[in-house]
């Protein structure tokens, strides 16, 4: 992030100080520095792209596109993306998500999360593999007890990728 540099930071007063004309033309050179430093703060020019971590990000503030079932969205150099798709019937499977969009190098984080589970047993993900272009995981039926399940209904998987884009 840009840093703020006042041209003149050793202007000092006291309450009911007169000024003279040049004291004044300095703290209007401040004052002027500190809008347009503000300014950039507001419309991003005085943000460096890495400023902002991904992990600080507001999901929930994300725009309305985030409804839909799978889609992305790039914030500067950040890529966001989601879906959904069935984990498949039975008690382990391999799938692959495939982006949209790429990731530069892999270089990013996964939440994969399955939609069913009761009181007797879950649905759990793993990932198996990460490339820049897709996410190979392994979703799988389990009984609570830590007993191998076998479920005979299909679940989905939500996921969201952030990171950097390629």
């Amino acid at each position: 992030m840009a840093q703020l540099t006042l041209p003149h930071p050793d202007l000092d007063f006291t309450p009911m100080d007169i000024l003279t004309a040049a004291e004044q033309n300095q703290l209007m050179a401040n004052i002027t520095a500190l809008a347009s430093f503000s300014n950039g703060l507001a419309d991003g020019s005085n943000i460096s792209d890495n400023t902002i971590l991904a992990s600080k990000l507001n999901l929930l503030s994300l725009p309305s596109q985030q409804q839909s079932s799978s889609g992305y969205v790039e914030i500067g150099d950040i890529l966001i993306q989601w879906g959904t798709m069935a984990a498949g019937v039975g008690s382990t499977n391999e799938r692959t998500i495939n982006f949209s969009q790429s990731f530069d190098s892999g270089n990013y984080k996964l939440i994969a999360t399955p939609s069913k589970s009761d009181n007797n047993s879950f649905w759990w993900v793993n990932v198996i593999n990460q490339s820049a272009g897709n996410t190979k995981i392994r979703t799988g039926w389990k009984n609570r007890d830590g007993t191998g399940g076998n479920a005979s209904a299909n679940c989905d998987v939500e996921w969201m990728a952030i990171g950097k884009k390629a």
